[in-house]
């Protein structure tokens, strides 16, 4: 069953996610404490050009996501389906977000469970 939890090991947070998680959902507000917490942590690191593949992040998780981006710029994009290759015209984005160094963008709903989501591999976002 592609929805069974059991699979997955709970580990304990290094300290500095568990901080980030903890303001989050207590200070501001993103997911709401102790009910639907923060339920997985991913870090990812692009150098300049990669992306990640459009995608839908599934039912596994809590249905909002919050992405932050530290150190560059970058542009993700809203698809009702996935695009064929980067920018496609026959698939236009149905939402495009630039996210600046230090942001943090928080989506869910229709964004989270019917679009797919991506950062296109390319060397400028703007």
């Amino acid at each position: 069953d592609k929805h069974d939890l059991s699979k997955f090991n709970k580990d304990t947070l290094p300290l500095y996610l568990q901080q980030l998680c903890d303001k989050m959902s207590h200070e501001a507000s993103i997911f709401t404490a102790n009910h639907n917490e923060a339920n997985h942590v991913l870090i990812n690191e692009y150098q300049r050009g990669q992306g990640i593949i459009a995608h839908q992040d599934g039912p596994l998780y809590y249905g909002r996501v919050a992405i932050i981006s530290l150190l560059s710029t970058l542009c993700i994009s809203f698809y009702k389906r996935p695009p064929l290759k980067n920018n496609n015209m026959e698939c236009p984005a149905t939402h495009q977000l630039i996210l600046e160094p230090q942001s943090c963008l928080v989506f869910e709903y229709d964004l989270y469970r019917d679009l797919f989501h991506t950062i296109h591999e390319c060397t400028y976002d703007v």
